[in-house]
C-alpha cells in the first residue's frame, strides 16, 4: 500500500477577521524601516505617518496577490482593504494607533474640534471596516461623548447633527437623531439642548438641499409651493415633503411657518384627486357619518389621517373646516364602531379617576 501524500494547506487569506492583526504586524516593520521610535505617533509630522501608511499598503497589497494566485475567494478582503485605503496616509495611522486611547486623552490632545472630530471618525470608521466595532460599541462611544461636555457641547446644531450621521449611521439623519436620543435619555442629558430636527434624508441631501434654499425659499410659498417642493425634493410624498423642509428651516434658521404649509399625508397626486372631489362633494362629509365615510372612501379606515388630510385639504383651499364637526379619532373606523357599541352599554363604568385609568 502506497505512501499517502500529504496536501500542503492554501495559505491564509488577509480577510475582515484577521486584517487588523496583519496590519499591526506591518506597522512594526514599518517602524523597523523607517527606524521611527514607538512613540512617534503623539509628535511626528504628516509626512511619517503617510510613509507608514505607504509600506503597510504596499505589505497588505502583496498578502492580496499572494491569496489571489491561490484563488481564494477575496470579495470581502478586497472590499475591506480598498475602505481602508481610501482614508489614506495620517488618518488610517491616526484611526490604526489610537488602540485603547480613552476620549479624555483625544479631548485632552485635541486643540479644536475639527481636530478632535476626525481623529474619532478616522478610529470609528477604521475600525468599522476591520469589523471590530458593534452597534453596542458605537453607542457606548457616543455615550461617552455625551458625558463628556467638552465633547458634548460639539454635538450641538446643523454640524453636530450631520457628522453623527456621517460617522455614526452613514449618512442617515433619520437614524442619527433616534440614536442620540436614546443615548441622552440613557445619560440623563436634554436632547433637545443639542438643537435638532429630524429630518428624512441623508446628509448629501441635507446639505444639497440647504444649498438650494439658501436662494430659493420665497418660491415655495403657500399651496402651489408646498407641491413643487414636494415633487421635485420628496418624490412627490407630501408628508415627506412637510418634514424636509420643516426640518430644514428650523435647522437653518428659515420661518417655516411663514410658508403657510398644511401637513398632508399622502402624495401630490392624492391630494389632487382630493381638492376635484370635495370641491363638488364637500358638503356630503358633515358630522360623524361623513367622517367615518371620508376615512372610509379616502384614508383606507385610518381616521386620524382622514382628519388630517381633510384638514389639510381645506386650510390650503379656503374651505370652512370647522364646519364640518369632526372630532378627531386616533384608530380604525372598525376600532371606533366597536369602541361605540361597548359604550353604549357600559359607559357608566368608567366614571372618574377608576374609571379613566381602566378604560
Amino acid at each position: 500500500m502506497g505512501s499517502q501524500v500529504t496536501k500542503t494547506p492554501p495559505p491564509t487569506p488577509i480577510s475582515i477577521s484577521n486584517i487588523s492583526l496583519r496590519i499591526k504586524e506591518y506597522r512594526e516593520i514599518a517602524f523597523e524601516e523607517l527606524g521611527a521610535p514607538r512613540d512617534f505617533l503623539k509628535s511626528t509630522s504628516p509626512e511619517i505617518f503617510t510613509e507608514v501608511a505607504a509600506i503597510i499598503a504596499r505589505r497588505i497589497t502583496s498578502a492580496i496577490s499572494e491569496a489571489h494566485a491561490a484563488q481564494l475567494d477575496l470579495k470581502e478582503t478586497k472590499q475591506a482593504i480598498a475602505a481602508v485605503s481610501q482614508f489614506g496616509g495620517d488618518r488610517l495611522l491616526n484611526g490604526l494607533s489610537l488602540g485603547n486611547r480613552t476620549l479624555d486623552e483625544l479631548r485632552l490632545s485635541a486643540q479644536d474640534s475639527t481636530q478632535w472630530q476626525e481623529r474619532i471618525e478616522g478610529e470609528l470608521r477604521t475600525r468599522l471596516v476591520l469589523g471590530e466595532v458593534s452597534k453596542e460599541a458605537l453607542s457606548t462611544t457616543l455615550q461617552q461623548i455625551v458625558s463628556c461636555e467638552e465633547l458634548r457641547n460639539l454635538l450641538i446644531g446643523t454640524d453636530g447633527y450631520t457628522w453623527v450621521a456621517d460617522v455614526f449611521c452613514q449618512g442617515r439623519m433619520t437614524k442619527a437623531h433616534i440614536l442620540m436620543s436614546a443615548v441622552c435619555k440613557l445619560k440623563g442629558h436634554d436632547f433637545t439642548a443639542l438643537g435638532w430636527q429630524a429630518f428624512p434624508g441623508t446628509t448629501e441631501e441635507f446639505k444639497t438641499l440647504v444649498e438650494h434654499l439658501e436662494s430659493n425659499l420665497t418660491q415655495y410659498q403657500g399651496l402651489a409651493g408646498y407641491l413643487k417642493f414636494s415633487t421635485e425634493y420628496a418624490g412627490n410624498d407630501m408628508l415627506n415633503g412637510y418634514r424636509r423642509m420643516s426640518a430644514v428651516c428650523q435647522l437653518k434658521g428659515h420661518d417655516f411657518t411663514a410658508l403657510g404649509w398644511q401637513l398632508f399625508p399622502g402624495t401630490t397626486e392624492k391630494f389632487d384627486t382630493l381638492v376635484e372631489h370635495l370641491e363638488r362633494n364637500l358638503t356630503q362629509y358633515q358630522g360623524l357619518a361623513g367622517y367615518l365615510k371620508f376615512s372610509k372612501e379616502y384614508a383606507g379606515n385610518d381616521m386620524q389621517s382622514g382628519f388630517q388630510r381633510m384638514s389639510a385639504v381645506c386650510k390650503l383651499k379656503g374651505h370652512d373646516f370647522k364646519a364640518l364637526g369632526w372630532q378627531q379619532f386616533h384608530g380604525t373606523t372598525e376600532k371606533f364602531d366597536t369602541l361605540v357599541e361597548h359604550l353604549e352599554r357600559n359607559l357608566t363604568q368608567y366614571q372618574g379617576l377608576a374609571g379613566y385609568l381602566k378604560f
